[in-house]
C-alpha cells in the first residue's frame, strides 16, 4: 500500500470540525507536518491544513456522502513539505454516523498537470 500513487485518511466531522484521525504513507510524505505534528495543531482538526473554503467543501461533502450513500470527491490546491504547489483530489466516503460523529475515509491523490 505504500506504493500507491495516493494516499488514504480516517477523519471524523464532529459539529463543524473536521479531526484528522490517520493517513496513509503517500499522505505523510505529502504533508508539510508530520503526523504527529498536524493531530496536535488545532487539536487534530483539519482546519489550518486546508482553505477554509475547501474545508466547508469538504464538510458538505463528508455530509452528503452519508446523506446519499455515494463517494463525492472535492478538489483543491495544497502545498506539499517541499513547498510545491498542486492540486488533489479528494475522494470522499462517509459510511458511518453515530452520536452525530461521520466517520469518513478518503482516497486523496495528485490531479496537477
Amino acid at each position: 500500500m505504500d506504493n500507491m500513487p495516493g494516499g488514504f485518511g480516517m477523519y471524523e466531522l464532529i459539529g463543524d470540525d473536521v479531526y484528522i484521525r490517520s493517513y496513509s504513507r503517500w499522505l505523510h510524505d505529502l504533508n508539510p507536518e508530520e503526523l504527529e505534528q498536524a493531530l496536535k495543531k488545532n487539536g487534530g482538526k483539519l482546519n489550518g491544513n486546508v482553505p477554509d473554503d475547501y474545508l466547508n467543501d469538504t464538510r458538505n461533502a463528508i455530509l452528503r456522502s452519508f446523506e446519499e450513500k455515494r463517494v463525492l470527491s472535492v478538489d483543491y490546491p495544497f502545498v506539499t513539505r517541499e513547498g510545491k504547489e498542486i492540486q488533489i483530489r479528494v475522494m470522499v466516503n462517509t459510511p458511518h454516523c453515530e452520536d452525530e460523529v461521520y466517520r469518513s475515509y478518503a482516497f486523496v491523490h495528485e490531479i496537477s498537470n
